[in-house]
């Protein structure tokens, strides 16, 4: 480390000031190493001097800040700066340097070219973060609006079973026959052929032919029956 008094022996106030002064003439590009920073850095990242650390922060949260906006997939998700810049520092706090591992940062260049880097791995990390987020909010989205869909669906289903099931016991007191409505009901409201309820209920004729037979005479005053009831068209919208 070149330098007429070293740093390691001066008080933190000491160091923040001559930091400052070593800011300005790295902004005037003033070649000059800045030991003084360097050495705050060290006290916060090695000895964990908290009241180094929050030097450090503010004296580069603007820095970072920078970096942060200029990073091609800060815009890709809307958040604020300062959340991300908190968690680079973050990040670079927890990184737990030893003495030796800190030494391998030859000045403060070094140490700043680290930190950007953590401004990088910061971003991508959050950006995947917010991205499985969005997927996941996605996915629940999707499978939220198909369960109200199943739930309308299977509503609307039920409320047109019990219509149905109205004007089934309607129709049956119209007919005052229990083996024609059962006949009747069984073709259309069950979609069964005279073989299908003669095997059904085969008690309730002597063979199949008379299940034919009813259905025949039954047809014809079923429609005058249903214009008496005015259900004609609901039972023509069942028959297609």
């Amino acid at each position: 480390m070149l330098s007429s008094e070293d740093p390691r022996h001066l008080s933190l106030f000491e160091l923040q000031k001559r930091c400052h002064e070593e800011t300005l003439n790295f902004l005037k590009r003033v070649k000059e190493e800045a030991w003084n920073c360097y050495e705050i850095f060290r006290r916060a990242c090695v000895e964990k001097d908290s009241a180094a650390w929050n030097i450090v922060y503010v004296q580069y949260q603007k820095q970072v800040q920078r970096w942060v906006e200029h990073h091609p997939r800060f815009h890709d998700f809307y958040e604020e700066a300062d959340i991300l810049v908190n968690l680079v520092f973050e990040k670079f706090w927890k990184r737990n340097f030893s003495a030796v591992e800190f030494a391998g940062f030859s000045n403060l260049r070094k140490v700043l070219a680290y930190l950007k880097t953590c401004v990088g791995s910061v971003i991508t990390d959050y950006w995947r973060t917010q991205k499985r987020t969005l997927d996941v909010v996605y996915l629940e989205d999707v499978l939220l609006q198909n369960m109200y869909a199943q739930a309308f669906s299977y509503h609307a289903r039920m409320d047109r079973k019990l219509e149905w099931e109205d004007f089934w016991k309607d129709l049956r007191g119209h007919l005052r026959d229990d083996v024609a409505f059962w006949v009747i009901y069984a073709s259309f409201a069950m979609d069964l052929k005279p073989n299908d309820i003669y095997s059904m209920t085969p008690e309730r004729f002597a063979d199949v032919r008379e299940v034919y037979n009813i259905k025949a005479k039954t047809i014809p005053l079923l429609g005058q029956v249903l214009q008496e009831m005015g259900r004609l068209s609901d039972f023509l919208d069942l028959a297609e």
